[in-house]
């Protein structure tokens, strides 16, 4: 996700929460935090979402800590790496478990490695 992205997005999540800036009594904020989760916003995107009060929290937590940066989402940790698993890998693992059912995730991604179906590193146990 690019930076200026990033920054529209933390804006947006700026604009949700600033009205409980202002608030300084915990009931306030509180009944303040329901009313938001119940409304329907306009994401930067064009899509329509609620969010949860939970969520309204954590960005609130995270502007309270870190400012503005602290509402920019984070890059993911895969990046650059791809999210699904080509089809030759699927497929050698599963001939590789019907050979021997008995086979760990462990197991199974060590032997692909080794037959270098994947580079080492390329599969997580996940």
């Amino acid at each position: 996700m690019e930076d200026e992205t990033r920054r529209q997005i933390a804006l947006f999540r700026y604009g949700l929460i600033a009205p409980m800036l202002r608030q300084t009594e915990r009931g306030s904020q509180k009944a303040m935090l329901e009313e938001l989760a119940k409304q329907e916003y306009d994401l930067p995107n064009g899509e329509k979402k609620r969010f949860s009060e939970r969520t309204l929290e954590r960005y609130l937590a995270s502007y309270r800590k870190d400012g503005i940066d602290g509402l920019m989402p984070q890059p993911r940790a895969d990046n650059r790496r791809p999210r699904v698993l080509p089809a030759i890998v699927i497929e050698r693992a599963v001939a590789l478990r019907k050979e021997q059912p008995l086979r760990t995730v462990e197991q199974l991604i060590v032997m692909l490695e080794n037959e270098g179906v994947v580079p080492e590193g390329f599969i997580r146990r996940r």
